[in-house]
């Protein structure tokens, strides 16, 4: 009979436990779709948290009502939860606005004796499938590498969003490369029939178009 009594007393300890701590992980997906979604300015839909090596820390994988991925590295430590986005999540979202299309992937990793510190280099992609070439910090934001077709994708998305935003768009578009290192040329054809010739110049820092002067 006392051993009845003592597995009973033990199933029961079981359960409360086990329910208190099912209680605590709603609690803490709660606090993280919380965070996520002031983040990222939309309903967090899905949410993934990974165990990581190091022991309170997880990594948050979650979709948001929006259509767009979001990322940040957890710390769990009793009921209390942070969380900060990792870079390539910011980048991924900042992009896309940017770009006027959804960015579906960032790809980012350390630079060896770079001349700025905490600066990093890699590839985003873009939902038509274009790639660029890109250098990212966490502060001081992001830059184009010097990649031809970098400049020819950026140079053409700033021109339709500043040039002919929603009345127009690009029929024909094509850079090429002048004799000079730093400096491309360009024409483009909307489906309206307007044509422009325009020059690209590549700085140390980014690049800047201008339309040739007869047709301002």
């Amino acid at each position: 009979m006392k051993n009845l009594i003592l597995l009973f007393s033990m199933l029961a300890l079981f359960q409360l436990t086990a329910c208190n701590s099912e209680d605590k992980q709603i609690e803490i997906d709660r606090q993280v779709r919380k965070k996520l979604s002031v983040i990222g300015g939309s309903i967090i839909k899905e949410l993934k948290l990974t165990p990581e090596p190091q022991e309170n820390l997880y990594f948050a994988d979650a979709m948001m009502e929006n259509g767009m991925p979001i990322q940040a590295m957890v710390l769990i430590k009793d009921d209390s939860v942070a969380l900060k986005e990792t870079i390539n999540s910011t980048m991924l979202r900042r992009l896309s606005k940017e770009m006027h299309e959804a960015c579906v992937g960032v790809s980012l990793r350390p630079i060896e004796n770079s001349r700025v510190p905490n600066e990093l280099q890699g590839e985003a992609v873009f939902k038509s499938g274009e790639k660029i070439q890109l250098f990212a910090h966490e502060e001081l934001g992001w830059r184009p590498a010097n990649d031809f077709n970098t400049l020819n994708f950026l140079t053409k998305k700033q021109m339709q969003h500043t040039l002919l935003g929603a009345n127009d768009s690009i029929k024909f578009f094509n850079l090429e490369k002048s004799a000079i290192d730093t400096v491309y040329n360009g024409k483009l054809e909307t489906y309206k029939g307007e044509k422009k010739e325009f020059s690209v110049t590549w700085s140390q820092t980014g690049f800047r178009w201008e339309i040739n002067q007869s047709q301002k």
